[in-house]
Formats: structure tokens, C-alpha cells, sequence
């Protein structure tokens, strides 16, 4: 089965740029030309809540584990 999860997209920007990601572009899918694809008036309400991201690594995250 697929699994989606509801995330904060904020929380997320800041997470990952703490790892070393700048965020590139965001868009929702509404913004997308969607015309062709058949799906009723609820389905595209649920649809349009969804985004696609990019992020492009900026620089390395290194986590060190000290051993005593």
C-alpha cells in the first residue's frame, strides 16, 4: 500500500535546512495545469491541499557520536 503523512511544510523547511537544504521551489497542486485529468469536485478539493518541493543540498551535516 502507499502511505501519505500530514507534515508541516514548515517545520519541514526548517528541519531540512538545518541538514544542510535550501529549499528551491514549492507549488501546489492547483498551480499545476490539471485540466486533462478526470476527477470530480471533491477529489480535486483534496488534491489541490497537496504540494511537490525541491530542495537542493547546500552542504554537508555531519553528526559525530562520541564514545567514552
Amino acid at each position: 500500500p502507499d502511505y501519505e503523512y500530514i507534515v508541516n511544510f514548515e517545520w519541514l523547511t526548517e528541519k531540512l535546512f538545518e541538514y544542510g537544504y535550501e529549499l528551491i521551489e514549492s507549488k501546489y497542486f492547483r498551480e499545476y495545469n490539471l485540466d486533462d485529468i478526470k476527477l470530480s469536485d471533491t477529489e480535486m478539493d483534496v488534491s489541490y491541499l497537496n504540494r511537490t518541493f525541491v530542495f537542493k543540498k547546500i552542504y554537508f551535516y555531519f553528526i559525530v557520536n562520541l564514545v567514552y
